[in-house]
This record gives structure tokens, C-alpha cells and sequence, in this order.
């Protein structure tokens, strides 16, 4: 979804939109990175804690508090962030 959003949101001009997700990107089945060259660059989601945003405050101050230790499954989400 956050590569759709992404997407869409280039094509509304919104050039400075930027996608992240939760854990480590999961487009190849087989990351190509130790060869120095990310295969899908324009697809790609970086973590959001790579560039240091704190997801559990962001999330609590969004009204969606995360608890720790999660339970069970974990809730999927990313951040889209929009200037």
C-alpha cells in the first residue's frame, strides 16, 4: 500500500511524500544490497527508525498507542509522511 500511496501521491504533486514501513523491506525475495545496488530503488521502503523517527511515540501521538511486548501478530502499518 505505502508504494501506492507513494505513488499517487507524486502524480498529486505532492513531490516530497516519502513511504516507510515497519522491519526491514521486503520486496525481493533475496535483498541485493551486498552487490551495492537496490534492484527495485524506486520501490524500496526503508524502516522509519532508519532515519530516526520513534514509531511507538509517533503512534501515541496519533491516538494509536502501540503496547509492548506485542501479543499474538503483530499489526502491520507504515508511515507516509506528506509536505
Amino acid at each position: 500500500m505505502s508504494c501506492s500511496s507513494n505513488k499517487t501521491n507524486s502524480n498529486e504533486d505532492f513531490t516530497f511524500a516519502v513511504a516507510f514501513v515497519n522491519g526491514s523491506c521486503r520486496l525481493c525475495e533475496k535483498c541485493n544490497v551486498e552487490k551495492g545496488i537496490c534492484i527495485h530503488s524506486n520501490m524500496a521502503r526503508i524502516p522509519e527508525h532508519a532515519v530516526g523517527i520513534n514509531r511507538k511515540k509517533t503512534a501515541a501521538e496519533s491516538g494509536m498507542p502501540l503496547e509492548f511486548p506485542i501479543k499474538g501478530q503483530p499489526e502491520p502499518m507504515s508511515i507516509l509522511l506528506i509536505d
